[in-house]
């Protein structure tokens, strides 16, 4: 069966999430940005400017729709995107 090797990179995916999740967004480092921006939103074309800005999980709290467009984020569904899921994030950590 040629299907094992996806179900266990899906796995992994799980795992690199759940390692991000369990921490406060607070807490995250450049490093935990850079995979959420890559897995989660599937926007892997801002990561450069992500970390060319050291972005960080404070920094993320932080983060404004204008911000967005300072890294470079000008398309609107991206920024959406980005929003929605902060959103969610900065809800979990506030708990």
């Amino acid at each position: 069966g040629g299907s094992s090797g996806s179900t266990l990179r899906h796995e992994i995916m799980i795992l690199q999430d759940g390692r991000s999740a369990s921490l406060n967004l607070k807490e995250w480092r450049v490093a935990d940005v850079l995979e959420w921006c890559q897995s989660t939103l599937e926007l892997p074309q801002y990561v450069d400017s992500l970390e060319k800005n050291s972005v960080d999980g404070m920094v993320l709290f932080n983060l404004s729709e204008d911000d967005l467009k300072e890294l470079g984020i000008k398309n609107k569904m991206h920024i959406l995107k980005f929003i929605s899921h902060l959103d969610e994030l900065v809800s979990r950590s506030s708990n």
